[in-house]
C-alpha cells in the first residue's frame, strides 16, 4: 500500500472515532509528513493515538514511518472554515 492511500485508509478510521472533527496530512517536502487531526476532546485525541499506533503497526507501516510521532496538543484558539476546498 503505497503511503498516500495508506493515509487516505487511516483518516477513514479516525472518521469513525468519538469526537472527531478534521485530519490533514501535510507533506513537507525531504520525506517529511505532518498529519493534523482535530477531536473534541483531549481524551478523544489520546484514544485516536492509540489507534494510529495499532494501525500503522497492522498495516505493517514502520519502515516508512521510521521516526515515532511528536506529538503535540493543545486547545484551538482561531480557526476559519472553507466549503471544504484545500489549496493543494
Amino acid at each position: 500500500m503505497k503511503l498516500g492511500a495508506a493515509h487516505a485508509c487511516h483518516r477513514e478510521t479516525l472518521r469513525g472515532c468519538r469526537g472527531f472533527d478534521g485530519y490533514f496530512l501535510i507533506e513537507a517536502g525531504n520525506g517529511v509528513m505532518t498529519s493534523v487531526s482535530l477531536f473534541d476532546t483531549s481524551a478523544h485525541a489520546d484514544e485516536s493515538t492509540r489507534l494510529a499506533s495499532t494501525w500503522v503497526r497492522d498495516e505493517k507501516l514502520e519502515s516508512a514511518l521510521p521516526n515515532a510521532p511528536k506529538i503535540t496538543f493543545g486547545e484551538v484558539i482561531a480557526q476559519r472554515k472553507t466549503n471544504g476546498a484545500v489549496r493543494a
